[in-house]
């Protein structure tokens, strides 16, 4: 079962201005006949197979939700 996915963009210098020009694509894929999870990492110029799959030893829960957001724009506390 394919989860919802979440794109983080690809950041480029021009010209003193950063510019997004393309994406990768994390998707969590739960699969059942292992009965673990997987994080799949798309390149969105290629989506013909996955660049990266991180196994999980376990299954997550259906609906899971992520943000995924760049540490430079993290603040510590």
């Amino acid at each position: 079962m394919v989860q919802e996915p979440a794109f983080q963009g690809r950041v480029f210098e021009e010209k003193e201005k950063k510019v997004e020009r393309d994406r990768f694509l994390l998707v969590l894929v739960n699969n059942y006949e292992s009965m673990g999870s997987e994080l799949h990492l798309v390149d969105t110029r290629d989506f013909t197979r996955a660049r990266a799959v991180i196994f999980l030893p376990v299954p997550l829960r259906p609906g899971l939700h992520a943000n995924w957001v760049d540490a430079q724009e993290v603040k510590p506390s």
